[in-house]
Formats: C-alpha cells, structure tokens, sequence
C-alpha cells in the first residue's frame, strides 16, 4: 500500500492514546472495543500512520486510499472520510491535523510494535454453498489454490446460469496481489479495449473479510483441459501450434503496453470451446510488472502496487527464466523463455513435463528446434527480444520451411559441385602440378642445347670436315624443335625427331660415346615437349647407355637426362619410377664441384612437382620456395629457369589454396612474358590458362574464361590440338564451365580432352579415365544421369584390358556407378560393382578419410532395398556422422536422410502388418 508495504515488509500494531490500529487484522479499537468503521476511513488512517509527521496531501491520499479508481478523488470525499475517522476516534481525533491547502498529518506519540499474523484459518467453503459477498452466485468446483494463499472457486448465478471465477484470501496481508492484479485489469482494458483473450476482472472486495477478486468464466486451465481424454496428444501439431500462437498474441498484446506477466504456465491459461474453435484466455496477473512507471497515471490509474522493482517473482521455478531465479527484474524476455518452454511442452504433448538437456531430439522440425532454443537461451543477448517476434516466427513456419528447404537445395547443390570439383581434383594432380611437371620440358631442351653446342667442338674434331651433318643436326632439326626458340611444334618436326633419333646410333657408330648421349637426350627433350612421353623415357635410357663404362661420364648430363626422364614418367604415372631418376640426378650433381646453381635449383624443383603429384602439398610449397630462393641472384641462373620456377612456386601455392599468392606471381610473369615474347606466343598463353584456373579457384570464374578465351586458340595454333599445354587449357576452360554451371559445356571440354589424350598417346590410361571421369561429373551435375552412367560404363570397360579390377582408379569407378545406379532406382547391378571394393585402394584414387563410411552407406542403401532393416540401421548408425562431417555431395543430406527415413519407414510398416 506504501512505501513500507511489500514482499518483505512488517505489518505493525499502532498505539496512540487510547486507541490500537492492527494492521494485520484491519481493525481499529478505542478503550479496547472494536470500532465499526467503514473502510476508507481505516485506509486513511493506515495512510497517516506510516507517514506520521508529514505532511500528506491530498493527491497522494486520493491515490493511496481510493485505490483502483480510474477517475480522481474529489476534495468532498477527502473531507467526508476524514471526518468519519475522526468521528471513529473519539477522543483520539486530536491527532488527526489538518495541513491547510496541502493535506493531513498525524501528529502525537505512536507506539509500534509488529503485528501477528493470525494463525491461517482457511474459508469454510465448500461446493453448493452461496458465494460470499455475492451470494446469487453458488460455488460449484474449487479450481486450484495458489501457495496455500487463496482458494479459487467456479460459481453459477441461480437464475441466469452465468459463470463467474471468484479468487479468496482471508487475510490482509495477502491482499497485495489482488489489488495488482485488479489494476493490471484495469489498465489492460483502458490501454486495449475489451480483449477476449484476456480475462477481464469484474468487481472485488478489498474492505473485509473474506477479500476476493471477482473474474469472467475463461474455460478450464490448459493443462487440465489438455489431460481430459489425452486430448493435446492426440491433437495434430498444426492445431497445437494454432492454440500456442493465440497464448502468443495474448501475451504480445500485454507487452504492448508495457505489462510483463511474469507468471506464464499452462494453470493461467485458459481454455473455451467456441463452436467448433477453441480459445485460449491469459489470466492471473497478479505477479505483473509495468515496466514504464508513467504509464497508469496516463489512464488515471494509481501506480501502486504496479512498480516493485525488487526482482521478486512469482513465476513458477519450471517456467521461470534464469535472471528471475538469479534475484534480476522481470522483463519481456522473461515472458518470452517461459513461452518457449511453453512451446516444447505442446509440441510434445507433455505440459507439466521439464524440458531436457536433451530436448531437441523430441522435436522433429527443426526451425521449431530453432525457435524453442532461440526463445530459452540462458544470454538475453541470444534470446528472441519479445513475445511477438517468436509469433512472427512460428506463424511463417510454412514460408520459412520453403525458404530453409530451397536454401538448402541451393546450399546442397553448391556443395556437392564443390565436392564434385575437389574429387576430380584430388584425381588429377598431374593437372594441377602442370607448372612443375611439364615446364621442365621446354627448359631442360635449353639445357641439352648448351651442352650440345658444348660437345659441338668435340664432334667437330671427332667427324672433321662433316661438317655439313652437324650444321643439320644442329641448326636444322634441333633448332626447329626447341620450343625456347620457336615456342611452337608441329606434326613435320615431330616426324623428323623420330626419324633422327633412330638414325642417331647408326650415323655415329663408334663415334664418341658423349656425343651419342648429347644426342638422345636432346631427342629426349624433344619428345617430351611434344608429349611423346614413352619415346621421351626410351631416350633418356639410350644416353645413359651410351656413357655406360665410360670412365668419367659427363655428370651434368647425366643428371639432367634423368631429371627429363622423371618429368616424362609423371603423366604416364610412374612416379616410383620418377623418383629413381631424380635419386640418381642427384647423386651425378653430387659429383659436380662447385655445385652448379642451375642444377641444384632445377633438382629442387624436380622435388617438389614429385611432392605435388603425392599430393604433399607443404612439401611441394616448401621445395619450390627453396629453389627459387636458390635461383635468385646474383646465382648463376638463366633468367628462363628462374622464370619456370617462379611459376612453379605459384602453381603451388594455389594448389594449396593460397590463391592471392599464386595470382599475383603468375600476374608478375605474364606481364613479363607478354613484354619480351608477344601475347600471341604459347608461353605466354599457358601462362594466361594456369592463372585462368587461379582466379576460378577464387571465385571470379568470368574472368577466367576470359583468359582462356584467348589462351586456347592461341596454344591450338602454336602447339596443335594434342599437345600437353594445349590439353591441359581444355582442362582448365572445363573446370571453369563447371564452376560457371555450365555442366554440359564443361562435360564436353572434358570430353574433347579425353579425345585428345587418347590421340596423343602421351598419356597413361589413368589419365585419359580421370578426363572422361570429369565429364561423367559434370553430366552427372548437369541431371543427365544416362549419359553419367553410359561414361562409366564405358570407363569400366577400357579399364578391363588396362587395369585390373582391384586397382584405385577401377574401383572408384565401380563406386561410382554403384552409387549412380542406386539413385537412378536401378538396383539390380550395385551388388556386384560393390563386392571387393576395399577403402585403401579406393583411397590412393580419391584420399578420403571416410571411405569406410561411404561403403558402409552403399551396403545400407543396398541393405534398405533388400529388406535388411536392421543391417541398415545399424550401417547407417556408423555411417552417418563422418558423412554429413565430410560434407560429401555424392551422398548428399537428402539423399543421406532418404535411406534413413526409408529403413524407419518400412520398418515401421513391417511392425503394423
């Protein structure tokens, strides 16, 4: 009622002359006999008691005293009361002064002592007897009793059959909350008009015993109605979430005006049948909050009661947000996590059930999973800010599904081309070490020149006056096939390469064995960089064999026909082979001293593409970083080799996915290449297409087909169709149509490169398969599954006389078909393409770390189609984590979720029949 009149106040006994005020029993006595006096005037005398010696004035007593009043108090019913108490005091009335112009005092000595309480002595009510206070009702059902404090009774008008709730206490002290929640009443209804899904209170009694608060008829409560014939469990979910949304806007509409409930259970929900509709009422704001202090004196409505900003609550603990069991202030946000608990029970049809740590599994849609968790967050700084924002979001569930299912569609689609383009990567590393494994070529036939033109004078003095054989040998073919020269091949000088390479032991027949060397491993070159590759190895073995046994071989040449040989054994995907040869180069540099600068950095490099092809990333980076540090000047470096390097070193760093790196090398040698050889020339179109594929790694796939656009017809022109440097564009220019969802154009640059793979011989099998596996993706992504599986058909089959079934490339393919034919509904073949596939074989084609969770899917998915139930939940329980961890596009989320929900699905029927 005052300042000192609260949760945790003392009700008190004021002595004064001859007369004594209990508080606690609202009730004064003169000489000892009770007075009979109404209630304003004990209410005015309370008043003055608690702030005796002060002046009280008559605002305050007219907000004090006529509590609940929304229109003001005039001076006459001051006046009235006043002299009616002092009409009760007798001789006492003395200490009542008046305040000229301002109010009331009470003035004197005053005795306080505290009250006691009397003992609790519970109304004798009971059903079939007459209302107090309004005896035309009769109570017909006691409805709940609140902490022992109140009891609340349905009861019926004899005549017109009306409802009424009535709400009694029998002491004074508990009238506190009634009289809130009277005027939470009073300012809802002048602030949003008669709303029907707020109770609206009626009359109430606050002057004797027994107090009571008197209600409209709302329905039972919810968890009642909601028991009766298990009706919310048998309840469709979208009806549940119809009923929760009308307790939302209820609640919503409160906050609107400033009011907290701070008491949100399903007992103060009630529930009425309207027709064929149900309605829902909020009611019991007796534990209420305003937040805005302002607010009821706006509508003419006594603030007491409505602003106790203590932190004490009346929620109930299940319902009641963590700040309010921590002592904070009730707030919206309060209301908002009792709503989500709220929200869980409904869905799973449990209302007086706790919320569990594990709760999210009992619900399966999971933006409502969201909702709950957003709306009970423990931080209010991640909880939803009002009770109107969760309507908003439970109310467009079905525009949110849309929304979240096409995203994820999206999302889904995204990822799996991602995933897609990271497998035919992770199966072409010869593509992506192109910069260190095939640049090699061109500058190594730079290398044999020089030491050609070095045993020049050796063969002049060795053959005399031939000179015409060696002006041929030497300014004829060798000059027409060295691509650093020309920066182009064709067809005639690769014709007069085999014909001279054949000609090279019989011509110089006891001649020098150095001078044979010098030759073959220029052929050697030759062949390489017209990706002859077998013809390129052969070469390389005959100029070994011709410094075999000599005494003391050239060492330098030695090490780089070896260092050539391994650049050719790469692509034909020898790579134990290539490391035998860059273990030997090595040892022959060993046996130069000082060691030349152009050696060691070309071995470091040699290194380091080997690395890449292992897909030893760190390795490949760290050892193209060494040679190029080796290369710097002042080394005795050609500017070419240190070029070759240099774009080596960027190849690798965008292999590692270091792509502003990589771009900003490949841009410093462009602008370099296109300075000193023209933007026409090959070199510096294959340097146009290695930067073309960084900038699709970074996502400016535009600006990489433009690159391209001008770097393929351009290597076509100078190299021909079939050349390394001219495929590897097609290679490039499909990746980026990938990236661009240009699936069928990418399939068929895939499919071109393969045609030109397979013309060339260059080549190995492994290769040519991993090219027309690029196109089965992009037709795959592009929804032609048929022609997706006519490629792996005919994959499967090329492979037959190449590889045997159990070695990694033939293996992945058989998965991939399997998996095709699974999702196409073509069943009958997967069995067999998935008997003997085994995870460390198919690892060595696709390096994954949850292949054994793939091939655990397949047998769950073929288990599914086969009845095995069992086996394929249990598969799938193994299976699914490291799937959705990987983020694997082959088996997709929906696809993933599909065979699970099949397993439950068919399960469950099997269990009904």
């Amino acid at each position: 009622m005052s300042k000192n009149e609260g949760p945790a106040s003392q009700l008190c006994i004021y002595e004064f002359g001859s007369a004594t005020f209990d508080e606690s029993a609202f009730e004064l006595r003169v000489g000892g006999v009770a007075i009979e006096s109404q209630p304003l005037p004990l209410r005015l005398l309370q008043c003055l008691l608690r702030e005796r010696e002060k002046v009280v004035s008559k605002d305050r007593l007219s907000d004090e005293v006529w509590e609940g009043e929304v229109a003001g108090t005039s001076d006459a019913s001051i006046t009235n009361a006043v002299r009616k108490l002092r009409a009760a005091l007798g001789e006492n009335a003395q200490f009542i002064k008046t305040v000229s112009g301002e109010g009331y005092r009470f003035t004197g000595p005053v005795e306080v002592a505290p009250a006691r309480p009397p003992a609790r002595a519970w109304l004798d009510l009971a059903e079939g007897m007459a209302a107090p206070g309004r005896e035309q009702f009769i109570l017909k059902r006691k409805l709940s009793e609140a902490q022992e404090n109140y009891e609340v009774w349905l009861a019926e008008d004899q005549a017109t059959g009306e409802r009424r709730v009535f709400k009694y206490c029998d002491q004074a002290d508990l009238l506190a909350s009634l009289r809130r929640e009277v005027k939470i009443s009073t300012l809802l209804r002048e602030t949003l008009g008669d709303r029907p899904d707020v109770i609206r209170m009626l009359t109430w009694n606050f002057d004797r015993t027994p107090f009571y608060t008197e209600s409209e008829w709302g329905g039972d409560d919810l968890a009642a109605w909601a028991d009766l014939a298990g009706r919310l469990q048998a309840m469709p979910e979208a009806t549940r979430l119809s009923l929760f949304l009308q307790i939302v806007d209820a609640v919503a509409a409160a906050h609107s005006v400033g009011v907290v409930h701070q008491d949100i259970k399903p007992s103060n929900i009630l529930v009425w049948q309207d027709g064929d509709d149900l309605r829902i009422r909020l009611a019991d704001f007796g534990s209420s909050r305003i937040l805005d202090p302002k607010l009821p004196a706006r509508f003419g409505i006594s603030p007491r009661y409505l602003t106790d900003a203590s932190g004490a609550t009346g929620a109930s603990p299940m319902y009641a947000a963590p700040e309010l069991l921590e002592g904070g202030p009730a707030t919206l946000q309060s209301d908002v996590f009792a709503l989500g608990i709220l929200l869980y029970q409904m869905l799973v049809g449990r209302l007086r059930a706790p919320m569990p740590s594990g709760w999210a599994a009992e619900i399966g849609d999971m933006l409502l999973r969201d909702d709950i968790a957003a709306a009970t967050q423990r931080d209010l700084d991640r909880r939803l800010d009002s009770a109107a924002e969760l309507g908003r979001r439970v109310r467009g569930l079905a525009a949110r599904r849309a929304a979240a299912e096409a995203e994820a569609a999206t999302e889904q689609r995204q990822r799996r081309l991602a995933a897609m383009e990271a497998r035919n990567r992770a199966r072409r590393p010869w593509v992506f070490a192109s910069i260190g494994g095939l640049g090699g070529a061109a500058l190594l036939l730079a290398l044999y020149v020089v030491q050609l033109r070095q045993s020049e004078r050796a063969l002049s003095q060795e053959v005399g006056t031939e000179r015409t054989l060696t002006d041929f040998l030497i300014n004829n073919f060798i000059a027409e096939a060295n691509y650093q020269k020309v920066g182009r091949t064709n067809m005639t000088v690769a014709d007069a390469a085999r014909a001279a390479a054949a000609q090279i032991d019989q011509v110089f027949a006891g001649r020098r064995p150095e001078i044979r060397a010098t030759l073959h491993a220029a052929m050697e070159s030759t062949f390489s960089n017209i990706s002859d590759n077998d013809r390129a190895v052969a070469e390389a073995d005959a100029a070994l064999a011709a410094l075999r046994g000599v005494p003391d071989p050239d060492w330098r040449l030695i090490a780089t026909t070896q260092l050539t040989a391994s650049i050719a054994l790469l692509p034909l995907g020898r790579l134990a082979d290539a490391r035998v040869r860059v273990d030997s180069a090595e040892a022959a540099i060993a046996h130069l001293h000082p060691k030349p600068p152009d050696l060691e950095a070309f071995l470091l490099d040699s290194r380091a593409g080997m690395a890449s092809m292992s897909l030893d990333l760190p390795r490949f980076v760290s050892g193209e970083e060494e040679a190029a540090k080796v290369s710097e000047p002042p080394a005795d470096v050609p500017g070419w080799l240190r070029t070759h390097i240099l774009l080596s070193l960027a190849d690798a760093k965008r292999m590692s996915g270091r792509m502003p790196e990589a771009e900003a090398i490949f841009r410093q040698v462009l602008e370099q290449q296109r300075r000193t050889f023209g933007p026409d020339d090959a070199r510096t179109g294959f340097t146009e297409v290695v930067l073309a594929s960084t900038l699709g790694g970074e996502g400016r796939v535009k600006e990489g087909l433009a690159l391209l656009d001008h770097a393929a017809p351009v290597l076509t022109r100078a190299l021909g169709s079939d050349n390394r440097r001219t495929v590897l564009a097609g290679l490039a220019m499909g990746e980026l149509y990938f990236r661009d969802h240009q699936f069928a154009r990418a399939g068929e640059s895939f499919l071109r490169v393969a045609a030109s793979l397979a013309k060339a011989g260059w080549p190995s099998q492994l290769n040519l398969t991993t090219a027309q596996q690029n196109a089965a993706q992009s037709y795959w992504a592009a929804g032609d599954r048929a022609r997706a599986e006519t490629l792996l058909r005919q994959i499967l089959d090329e492979l037959k006389g190449d590889l045997p079934d159990s070695s990694p490339k033939a293996e992945s393919v058989r998965f991939d078909l399997a998996l095709l034919l699974l999702e196409e509904g073509k069943p009958a073949e997967a069995p067999a393409l998935r008997r003997g596939l085994k995870t460390d074989i198919l690892r060595e084609d696709e390096p994954l770390d949850h292949w054994q969770a793939r091939l655990d899917f397949l047998d769950a998915w073929l288990a599914v189609k086969e009845g095995q139930l069992a086996d394929a939940r249990r598969l799938l329980a193994t299976a699914r984590k490291p799937i959705e961890a990987a983020k694997d596009e082959l088996i997709p989320a929906d696809v993933l979720s599909s065979v699970a929900q099949s397993a439950q699905a068919n399960d469950a029927a099997s269990g009904a029949r």
